[in-house]
């Protein structure tokens, strides 16, 4: 199994033991239960540039940048260019709750990027916002979560419109409408969107709302988020989006069902519709809140696929 440090840790106020990578990937905090007591990851765009330039060092496919977010210049947002080739795809994932963009780079080094070596992978940072769950703490939060209730889908995910939009925003600057790649912008038929946990929920969300019939959208450990709102703006182009859903069956913060109920009704909503997606579903035995090399290859082997 590949041993990486994760680079979130490395920049962490708060120390932590070098771990495997199939447990790098469950984020500062799961839904609540902060991984080193009260205490909270901070990563500056400083910090990440540094990581970043460590990054590029092992990484020969690709050059690493930072970035600020748009419109707030301490979130730090990580972008691997193709190095001297065309880029012919755009990857877009999206950490969990209390995690940064940081927390996926490692996978992004190590599984993605080397096998991708014509595709733009895009790691965003959420903005910071109190989470109800977590007693108002202010966290990297795509969207507020107010409890960890059976029925995820009646949630209210204040902020997740805001999100998406920012999601999108990312996608429109990558990529054009045309059908072939533009002055290094790549069709919408080659865009993935891809998250885990509550990152992973805000990308199906997006993706079921997309205007543009996008490559694919996978799903880590996610479920649907505001369901009333993914139906209504349910969109045509939307319902042809390929989406895979990955999820352990040892998970005791996302429960496996509700990635299961998640499936369902992404299927339900596009019953009778020409053209639909497939919708997918795999189970790892013994994965709990995270991901290992098992999943993570799988998950690379998808989006492969999709951008083949």
């Amino acid at each position: 199994m590949l041993r990486v440090q994760s680079a979130l840790r490395r920049t962490a106020r708060v120390a932590a033991p070098r771990r495997a990578l199939s447990h790098l990937f469950a984020g500062v905090c799961a839904f609540g239960t902060c991984a080193a007591s009260s205490s909270f990851y901070e990563v500056t765009v400083d910090h990440a540039m540094a990581a970043a330039a460590r990054a590029a060092q092992v990484l020969p496919t690709h050059k690493v940048s930072v970035e600020p977010c748009e419109g707030d210049e301490g979130r730090p947002m990580v972008i691997l260019e193709p190095r001297g080739s065309p880029v012919s795809g755009l990857l877009v994932i999206s950490h969990g709750l209390g995690d940064t963009a940081m927390g996926w780079l490692d996978a992004a080094v190590h599984v993605f990027a080397p096998a991708m070596p014509y595709t733009r992978i895009v790691l965003p940072t959420a903005a910071t916002r109190p989470v109800t769950l977590n007693g108002g703490m202010p966290m990297p939060a795509w969207y507020d979560i107010r409890s960890l209730a059976a029925d995820r889908s009646k949630e209210r995910s204040d902020g997740i419109q805001d999100s998406r939009k920012e999601i999108e925003a990312i996608v429109a600057r990558f990529a054009t409408d045309g059908d072939e790649p533009e002055d290094g912008k790549v069709p919408h038929s080659r865009v993935v969107l891809a998250g885990f946990s509550q990152g992973a929920a805000l990308s199906l969300f997006t993706a079921m709302q997309s205007s543009k019939a996008l490559a694919g959208c996978l799903v880590l450990s996610g479920y649907l988020p505001a369901l009333e709102a993914a139906l209504e703006g349910a969109t045509d182009a939307g319902k042809t989006i390929p989406v895979h859903f990955c999820h352990g069956d040892s998970d005791g913060v996302v429960l496996p069902e509700w990635g299961a109920d998640a499936q369902e009704q992404v299927t339900k909503s596009r019953e009778g519709f020409e053209g639909a997606g497939a919708v997918s579903r795999k189970v790892y035995a013994g994965l709990d809140h995270g991901a290992n090399m098992k999943e993570l290859r799988d998950a690379l082997a998808v989006v492969q696929g999709w951008l083949r």
